[in-house]
């Protein structure tokens, strides 16, 4: 017989496994009636049991949707699916790679939701642009939507009246025939961070989201929004996103087992209890204060020109309104700023491309040609 035993232990928060040695002499004498009959023990027995006959279920009935077969993609492990395959870190790079094996769209399954990765871009615009009502469904998990309170946003919007509206909305304020309206606010604020990015030494990123926040909350809410509560919305904002990243390429046994979440939070590996309870009060924030200050100031006539001001005037003071601003910041600081921080590292890669762009630049202003296609850097 083994002088130690072995026990392995599951973080309930990402299932991160931990091997640890245990010396018998440690314990007091039992024998096997006693460990069998002890509730302890025969409580967890039923929760892996309960937990397993679950799992095998939701696998047998994701195997197949509405008739059809799933794409192809990476095999799966037993319980946990594509969890050890699923990129986290550089998950563009990770994306690529199914792509050479598996083709355009890939399958993975993660416990507790069925991901459907597209490849390519043609692809994306036919099944989500153009049949926006067949694949605009989201299951992100029960953690993502009820405990962290994110069921608002428009990703987890199935398709139906509120969604329709809202991107509607939306459309009102940033579609092709409204973004001319906001050009000399992006292009003041574009001004300002080229000035302090130019102060700037070592990685950028943080000054990128700061100025980023500034330009979407004076598009969205207005500049007096930004003087008032710009530095407490940046921050919620991007220490939400930090939570919803990691939601989403972890796995929560809650999301499988939606009883788990009665579990109180002081419990030993109920991380997801104590992140939760954090992220939903930040969704909270982001969605309800702006919007009420929005409403105070529209109300005195210091909003000034912001899409808050347009859709207030427009569809008036609804809930659908509120989210639909909501949604524009906490989506839109997070890929905007994404984007120029990649556009940075790619001028910083390829110096002699980087080196051309201002002479494109200022040649363009002067001639009144300037277009995205002049400069190098964007073609």
């Amino acid at each position: 017989m083994n002088k130690y035993f072995k026990i392995k232990l599951f973080h309930l928060s990402s299932l991160t496994r931990k091997t640890i040695l245990l010396h018998p002499e440690n314990f007091p004498q039992m024998d096997l009636c006693e460990i069998i009959a002890s509730p302890l023990s025969l409580g967890v027995v039923a929760l892996s049991v309960a937990t397993i006959g679950i799992y095998i279920k939701h696998l047998s009935s994701s195997n197949t949707h509405s008739g059809h077969s799933l794409p192809p993609g990476p095999p799966s492990d037993f319980l946990i699916g594509n969890l050890r395959q699923f990129p986290k870190h550089h998950v563009s790079a990770g994306f690529t790679e199914w792509a050479k094996k598996y083709g355009d769209i890939v399958h993975a399954q993660i416990p507790g939701m069925r991901v459907i990765v597209v490849n390519s871009y043609a692809l994306a615009q036919e099944l989500l642009t153009k049949r926006p009502s067949t694949t605009a469904g989201r299951k992100n998990g029960f953690m993502f939507q009820e405990i962290m309170g994110l069921s608002w946003t428009l990703t987890d919007l199935a398709p139906g009246p509120k969604h329709a509206e809202i991107r509607k909305m939306l459309r009102r304020a940033i579609g092709p025939q409204r973004v001319g309206h906001h050009d000399t606010t992006i292009e003041k604020c574009a001004a300002r961070a080229m000035l302090r990015l130019q102060t700037v030494k070592g990685n950028p990123t943080k000054d990128i989201l700061k100025e980023v926040g500034r330009l979407v909350t004076t598009v969205a809410y207005g500049e007096e929004m930004w003087r008032t509560m710009g530095d407490d919305l940046a921050n919620w904002n991007l220490e939400e996103m930090h939570y919803v990243n990691e939601a989403f390429f972890n796995f929560w046994p809650v999301d499988v087992l939606n009883f788990m979440r009665f579990i109180p939070s002081w419990t030993p590996g109920a991380y997801f209890k104590k992140m939760g309870k954090r992220a939903n009060w930040l969704s909270n924030q982001i969605r309800h204060t702006p919007f009420l200050k929005a409403q105070k100031l529209h109300t005195s006539g210091h909003l000034g020109p912001s899409i808050a001001t347009d859709l207030l005037e427009e569809f008036g003071a609804t809930e659908n309104t509120q989210d639909a601003l909501a949604i524009l910041y906490l989506a839109g600081s997070d890929t905007t700023a994404s984007a120029i921080s990649t556009f940075c590292h790619a001028l910083y890669l390829f110096p002699e491309v980087a080196q051309k762009s201002p002479v494109a630049v200022h040649r363009g202003n002067v001639e009144g040609s300037l277009s995205l296609e002049s400069i190098p850097a964007t073609r």
